[in-house]
């Protein structure tokens, strides 16, 4: 397999402003007035509001979950690895997000001023106007980007250092690769156990309520696992369809509603765990 074909990195990269701010005077008072020494503990302040920035974080929140979850691990740097077949699904939420993020962030900025001034009736005493960036910086403490980068490839490796110490960079970056992806396959197998596990906990409580969830999220991650498995590993194929025919077969209220199926589907929950 010629992975380079099949994948890319891909390194998400979000500034948010950080609602919240170190008050080294407040802390000495409150240290001082209960005897306590400095590492005791720190105050920080709220600066804003919670509502001014509740969209941002919102729609922050999403894109990165999206991005963990079309994506996988590589570095610990921040690129992950985006395999081909996610390519266009991957970059055309993530190309929304980006639009909500920086609409969002144009409003709170036109808004800036006005929660500026009610952080001073709320923080009283507590306020500081060196806390607070002028509306032109504040603005770009807020920035959206997504950028890719070539995976790495021994054959590609060019640099002139003698020949020995070219092959033991090359086996070094062949190396490399190759540890990345176990963690890759790690990954994928992780989720598939953390959902199926999940389900038998649920199903085998026959006293216990459980989400429709339980069964979408199985067949979500049925539906995504395909295009993520780069190294078209036949087990992680085939346990991917033993979930959707066995699992996802009946709907939540079918489960509910019939305590021998409940009790059968999570008896294969549990048939699928052991596999």
């Amino acid at each position: 397999m010629k992975l380079t074909e099949k994948a890319m990195l891909v390194r998400q990269q979000i500034s948010n402003w950080t609602n919240t701010k170190f008050d080294e005077k407040a802390t000495n008072e409150v240290l001082a007035a209960n005897n306590a020494q400095t590492e005791s503990g720190r105050f920080n302040k709220v600066l804003l509001p919670k509502e001014a920035l509740s969209e941002i974080n919102k729609i922050v929140s999403a894109a990165r979950a999206h991005h963990y979850e079309k994506t996988l691990p590589w570095e610990d740097w921040g690129a992950r690895l985006l395999p081909a077949a996610q390519y266009f699904d991957y970059v055309n939420e993530q190309r929304n997000f980006k639009q909500d993020f920086e609409a969002a962030a144009a409003r709170f900025c036109a808004d800036y001023p006005q929660y500026v001034n009610a952080a001073r009736q709320t923080l009283a005493g507590l306020f500081n106007d060196n806390d607070y960036p002028d509306e032109y910086d504040v603005r770009h403490k807020f920035s959206y980007d997504f950028t890719f980068l070539p995976l790495p490839e021994q054959a590609d490796f060019r640099v002139n250092l003698g020949e020995d110490e070219e092959e033991r960079v090359k086996n070094d970056i062949e190396s490399h690769v190759q540890t990345m992806l176990k963690r890759v396959t790690t990954d994928l197998w992780t989720r598939a156990y953390k959902v199926v596990d999940h389900m038998q906990q649920r199903l085998a409580e026959t006293d216990k309520p459980f989400h429709g969830t339980l069964v979408s999220n199985i067949q979500e991650l049925v539906d995504l696992l395909p295009s993520l498995n780069i190294m078209d590993d036949p087990e992680l194929d085939r346990i991917c369809h033993e979930m959707k025919d066995e699992l996802c077969r009946y709907e939540p209220q079918a489960l509910r509603d019939d305590p021998e199926l409940r009790k059968q589907t999570a008896a294969k929950a549990a048939s699928i765990l052991e596999d």
